[in-house]
């Protein structure tokens, strides 16, 4: 028999499904199958949500031990995971068929980049984020086919896509002005432009906005945050001692998105998007100390989009309270009758977090080229016009030029005796230097 070594072959990411954790209360359902979400309203006490558990998406592992199969009863398979290579020991025959077949199978790992936006939308005045949605929309001239769900009669659970054109469906829906609208959503090619203009025109928050390029099948994760100190117990002196220690444990307030992407046939990938948002909220009296609320919000979904559309997503519903005082300056602040004079109202805001996932299939540079334009908020209509434009040309002035220039400038400054007025070197004129 013969023993040959054959590398970068047979390392494909196979197809497998990840599964995710789903958290099980929910202000708003998008769809069916589309997520489960977590509402929270700053109620969680001084545990600043010691006892909760982060979501995330459960890669597959693979194994780094060796594998052998024996093949028609005399060609042995040894594949090694981590080396990326398959030995083969058997008839020559049989080497050239495998490596035949190795050499079709073998290509280069597909990557996805990933445009990731997730924000914060105020609601408020009875608007909620599918108006305003369909506004920005209108206002790019972008295609949009969305679903939604609504809590309030007269509108149907589900949208159909079919019927929205330019989401005309959900500005004269029925009720469409109370809050419960959110939506599920598939951008086209506007996706920077878009984000944009929801920036500008609305009262979208961007809170993370960034990039991510990962491997078929492999989990990129995304995580931005602080380190808050919460204090956890106190310690009072003896009769001989004095003073209060304070023990210190320092907690992660951090964004955490977890996005794994799975190319498909036709052009579609399949995302398992987990996030989980924290978020500082009230203080609380616990004994002499002041506590901190840690507020948290988290959504784990799989949805399926084509290659270079827009997933959006909303409905996690967060409500918040603020003290709120007014009142006429220097009066207001008079002991006694200053409250005649002033108002300390306590106002309630509440906000949807959205999350918007651009996956695009990198294949070539020119695709990886793009999907930068994309990002950078170049719209399709834009790069069409650039395509019929001629090369761009630079607007310095070329070497020659300059140095032409610079000796018309000396030759004719009268500020400048004669015999101090010297062409640059290396530069002829006239023949002389």
């Amino acid at each position: 028999g013969i023993t040959a070594t054959l590398g970068d072959g047979a390392s494909g990411q196979g197809g497998g499904r990840a599964t995710t954790n789903q958290n099980t209360t929910s202000r708003n359902n998008l769809s069916s199958r589309n997520s489960t979400t977590n509402r929270t309203t700053g109620q969680q006490g001084g545990q600043g949500g010691a006892n909760g558990s982060r979501t995330s998406i459960q890669e597959q592992t693979i194994p780094t031990e060796p594998e052998s199969r024996l093949v028609g009863g005399r060609t042995l398979l040894v594949a090694d995971n981590v080396a990326n290579t398959i030995i083969v020991n058997g008839p020559p025959h049989h080497i050239e068929l495998i490596r035949d077949l190795i050499t079709d199978l073998d290509s280069e790992a597909q990557q996805v980049a990933l445009s990731a936006v997730v924000g914060s939308y105020g609601i408020g005045d009875g608007l909620n984020f599918g108006i305003d949605l369909a506004q920005a929309l209108k206002n790019t001239g972008s295609d949009f086919s969305a679903a939604g769900s609504a809590s309030f009669g007269g509108v149907p659970s589900i949208i159909d896509p079919t019927t929205l054109g330019d989401l005309g469906a959900v500005l004269s829906a029925n009720g469409a002005s109370g809050n419960g609208v959110s939506l599920y959503g598939l951008l086209g090619d506007d996706f920077g432009v878009f984000v944009n203009a929801l920036e500008t025109e609305t009262k979208f928050q961007t809170l993370e906005r960034t990039v991510l390029t990962t491997r078929n099948n492999r989990v990129a994760l995304l995580t931005s945050g602080q380190r808050i100190a919460i204090p956890s117990s106190t310690f009072t002196g003896g009769n001989n001692q004095g003073g209060i220690n304070t023990n210190v444990e320092y907690r992660d307030v951090q964004l955490e998105l977890e996005i794994q992407p799975l190319i498909n046939s036709d052009n579609q990938v399949t995302l398992e998007i987990s996030l989980v948002r924290d978020s500082v909220g009230t203080l609380r009296q616990v004994g002499d100390l002041r506590v901190p609320d840690i507020n948290t919000e988290s959504l784990s979904t799989s949805v399926t989009v084509r290659d270079g559309s827009a997933v959006i997503l909303g409905g996690i519903m967060t409500t918040t309270s603020s003290d709120a005082s007014g009142g006429i300056p220097i009066l207001s602040r008079i002991p006694g009758i200053g409250r005649i004079f002033g108002s300390n109202d306590l106002e309630s805001n509440e906000s949807e977090l959205i999350i918007m996932i651009q996956p695009r299939i990198m294949v070539s540079q020119a695709e990886i080229d793009l999907f930068r334009s994309d990002y950078s908020g170049m719209s399709k209509s834009t790069r069409e016009a650039e395509s019929f434009l001629p090369p761009r040309r630079s607007m310095l002035p070329s070497s020659d030029e300059t140095k032409s220039k610079e000796v018309e400038e000396i030759s004719s400054n009268p500020n400048i005796p004669v015999s101090e007025k010297t062409v640059p070197s290396g530069d002829v004129t006239d023949g002389k230097k």
